[in-house]
């Protein structure tokens, strides 16, 4: 199989549907605020933004995706570039915009075949079936799962983005 050029391309994927709701509100746990005007689901992606993903596929139902969509969009800037821009002449050469995926869980499996764990599944299949189909350059070798049910700081996936791309396999714990 060829590969990239890079020799790796990360996608990061972040499972929404297959937990069932925690708390009784009338919305999904990832569309729970964390502070005023970011929600959990953002956190994931900013987390996969972080963490140097190339592309990002997030795996939710139809009937939560135009809400998801509406606040994320399709693409999310690399933070990196709000770190360097004013340090550098020409600020657009430096800007990274990652895409964002949105796919459903297929009708057959859900309530059959819904978990997180299957939802990884399928967003990393999901990821490589499609990624094929456009260009053998932009099959991903590696893939980052960020939960959305986790708080804290996205900034730590930022001192390890040389290991989460790197050859090896790589996770992050707490004690």
């Amino acid at each position: 199989m060829n590969s990239n050029p890079k020799g790796r391309h990360l996608a990061g994927i972040i499972p929404l549907s297959g937990k069932q709701n925690s708390f009784d509100f009338p919305w999904p746990d990832y569309l729970q605020p964390l502070r005023e005007g970011f929600l959990a689901v953002e956190r994931s992606v900013y987390e996969c933004a972080f963490a140097g993903c190339d592309s990002i596929w997030i795996v939710c139902n139809d009937d939560v995706a135009p809400i998801i969509k509406s606040r994320i969009g399709d693409y999310v800037m690399n933070p990196k570039y709000f770190d360097v821009k004013d340090f550098v002449k020409r600020r657009d050469f430096h800007e990274k915009w990652t895409p964002v995926f949105y796919t459903p869980i297929s009708q057959k499996d859900r309530d059959r075949r819904d978990s997180l764990g299957w939802s990884v599944l399928h967003g990393a299949l999901t990821a490589f079936i499609m990624s094929d189909k456009i260009s053998k350059w932009t099959v991903p070798s590696k893939y980052f799962v960020s939960f959305p049910y986790g708080i804290y700081d996205p900034n730590i996936v930022k001192g390890h983005k040389n290991a989460i791309r790197g050859n090896e396999s790589f996770f992050i714990s707490h004690n």
